[in-house]
């Protein structure tokens, strides 16, 4: 058998594919050269680096300052006036309340006196309570206004009859 070497194109598509690339690059960089040679800059304005022509300053009297008008003296004085009668008028309306609290309670007193003055039959006060009804005291009136001897108010009558069972 003879030796015959591989006969491998991968080896040669890699060169022609390094030297298209280096082909590629050379051309875009001639023609980045060839535009880059007809773009001409304008120079920068004068203005921008000469100092603007100064004008001469002006002569003035100096100011002299003066204090400050502060409002907070008369403030306070519009609001201590404005405590003053705000507290008057509180006071008045709690003067008048009671005046009127007082008025109520007088007629109230003058009511019970005038109804103290009548008798029950004028439908003037009854100090005695009526009791629940008549049988309690063995007789048959409906006023009760009768009791009988030896009872109280807060006693019970002696009429009831009760009977227990031994």
């Amino acid at each position: 058998t003879e030796f015959r070497p591989f006969q491998l194109q991968s080896v040669q598509r890699h060169n022609h594919a390094q030297q298209e690339f280096l082909a590629q690059m050379e051309a875009e960089e001639e023609e980045r050269r060839r535009l880059t040679e007809s773009v001409k800059a304008t120079p920068i304005p004068s203005s921008t680096y000469k100092a603007p022509p100064s004008t001469p300053r002006v002569q003035h009297e100096l100011v002299e300052p003066q204090a400050p008008l502060l409002q907070t003296e008369t403030q306070s004085r519009h609001r201590r006036d404005y405590d003053l009668e705000a507290n008057k008028r509180r006071e008045a309306a709690l003067l008048e309340q009671k005046r009127i609290e007082q008025a109520k309670m007088a007629e109230i007193e003058r009511e019970i006196q005038e109804l103290r003055r009548r008798p029950v039959s004028e439908g003037g006060l009854k100090y005695v309570a009526n009791p629940i009804n008549a049988v309690f005291h063995g007789n048959d009136q409906a006023a009760g206004t009768s009791f009988q001897s030896g009872e109280s108010l807060g006693s019970v009558p002696r009429s009831i009859a009760v009977e227990t069972p031994i």
